[in-house]
């Protein structure tokens, strides 16, 4: 940007739509007092909520007398007299800014404006890339702490077996913590007997059973899964019982006429 467009201050903010705030990602030049890298500050009345609904460009020229900016004094206060703004966008959205402040008044024209343009449009898609990278990274931190929390459950629970759709853990806990962790398993779930009697079934909104729950509740797997399947998972649940330890297979079925892999 510098080879093209002269700036005494840059900085690039990121809109974050869901609780109306920007998180100013990049800041470089003169220090402006309330303004680093990092920070996240409400969106309301500031000159990046007006890109956004506007979703135009802004010059101002002189900063002594502005009164649409609600920094305007910090930036005074570190000698910046003009700035130009342009918003970036993604899709039809305005997803960020990017921010020219110079210690000139009358900095910036419709030369500046048009390159400044042009720029954000060739950051938009790396600007939108870093933003759904960062949500996986809180997805994934998200996920570690569930997951460290149903393992301090394990740990306290007394031998109990689940199936959770391939998976089988040893869990005791209240019960509404047992309702509130079924709840966010996103597959199906059969706890069966230590003889292999289906006791109860839980899923997730839209799944069918192969068959009807009325008609596998308490009968057992040997008497409602082929051979092939029932014995495998006899021999998983013993082996989970005896050893404490999750037990896996995977079976094929043919559902109409074509076969179908599953993992339990």
């Amino acid at each position: 940007v510098k080879k093209l467009v002269g700036f005494d201050q840059i900085n690039i903010s990121v809109i974050n739509a869901d609780d109306r705030s920007l998180t100013v990602k990049y800041i470089s030049g003169l220090t402006q007092p309330g303004r680093r890298a990092g920070e996240i500050i409400p969106l309301s009345g500031t000159e990046t909520e007006r890109a956004a609904k506007s979703r135009q460009s802004f010059i101002t020229q002189d900063l002594v007398g502005n009164i649409t900016c609600i920094s305007v004094d910090a930036l005074l206060k570190a000698g910046l007299r003009s700035r130009m703004l342009v918003p970036v966008s993604w899709e039809g959205q305005v997803i960020g800014t990017i921010t020219l402040h110079s210690c000139r008044v009358g900095g910036y024209g419709p030369r500046e404006q048009a390159l400044l343009e042009r720029l954000g449009q060739q950051i938009a898609p790396v600007v939108e890339n870093a933003r759904l990278y960062e949500e996986i990274l809180k997805e994934r931190e998200h996920a570690a702490g569930l997951l460290a929390q149903l393992k301090a459950v394990l740990a306290e629970a007394d031998a109990g077996l689940l199936l959770v759709n391939g998976q089988e853990q040893v869990l005791r806990h209240s019960e509404s913590l047992q309702r509130a962790l079924l709840a966010a398993i996103p597959d199906a779930l059969f706890r069966i007997s230590k003889d292999g009697t289906y006791l109860s079934y839980l899923a997730p909104a839209g799944f069918q059973p192969l068959i009807p729950s009325e008609e596998f509740l308490g009968e057992t797997v040997v008497s409602v899964m082929p051979a092939e399947v029932a014995q495998p998972a006899m021999d998983c649940i013993a082996k989970a019982l005896s050893s404490g330890q999750v037990q896996t297979f995977e079976y094929r079925l043919a559902i109409d006429d074509q076969a179908r892999d599953y993992e339990a």
